[in-house]
Order: structure tokens, then sequence, then C-alpha cells
């Protein structure tokens, strides 16, 4: 098997010498943009901008996940027992407007607490 080379076609010398004048020209003008210094002193990146912000939000957020932890902590410290005259008025009336389908409330005294037996449905 013979492999015949691939015709490509010739480029005129006018072509080449046109690219080479547009190629001079545009490193020519980046270099003297480069070259010409800061723009301004008060230029910040915007990948700078954004970063800050997105710390001040998580900050945020942390800052209102710590007091919601707070305030948890000092309601369960806080909480009390619910007294037996409280439970009995809201039996009373949960059952005047239920009737006589609440589940009953017993005493629970390894949790030294009222806890109600109902059936799972």
């Amino acid at each position: 098997m013979r492999l015949a080379p691939i015709p490509a076609p010739i480029a005129s010398r006018l072509a080449v010498q046109r690219m080479n004048v547009l190629l001079v020209s545009l490193t020519a003008a980046q270099t003297a943009d480069q070259s010409s210094g800061p723009k301004s002193a008060n230029h910040l990146p915007i990948g700078g901008v954004l970063l800050a912000l997105w710390g001040a939000g998580a900050f945020i957020s942390l800052l209102g996940l710590f007091r919601g932890l707070r305030l948890t902590r000092r309601i369960t410290r806080s909480v009390q027992p619910i007294l037996v005259e409280r439970i009995e008025f809201a039996r009373s009336e949960l059952l005047s407007v239920f009737g006589q389908s609440l589940p009953p409330v017993y005493w629970k005294t390894e949790l030294q607490a009222y806890c109600i037996q109902g059936d799972a449905r």
C-alpha cells in the first residue's frame, strides 16, 4: 500500500506578508497597553468582592445558627412538667370537641411525665 501526499494549498507571498503585518501590529499594541501601568489605583477584582460577600453571608448565617442553638438550649433547660390541673382542663376541653375518641393519659413513673397511649394508624 502506497500513501500519496496530501496536496496543500500554496500560500501566496502577499497573504503571508499581510498576516505578518497584522501579527506585528497586534503584539505592538499589546505591549504598549501592558507597559502603560495600572489604570486606576482603586481597582478591585470582582473575584475579591464576590468572595467578601460570600464570607459575610456565611458569617451572618453562622451567627443565626448559634443564636438558634442557644435559644433551644435555654428552652430545654427551663422546661417544667405540666401541672395536673392543666392536663385535666385540656382533656375536658378536647373531650367536648372530639367526643370519647381521645386516647387515655397515663403517668409514666420511669419518665416522671405524662404519656398518651394511642393506636398507630
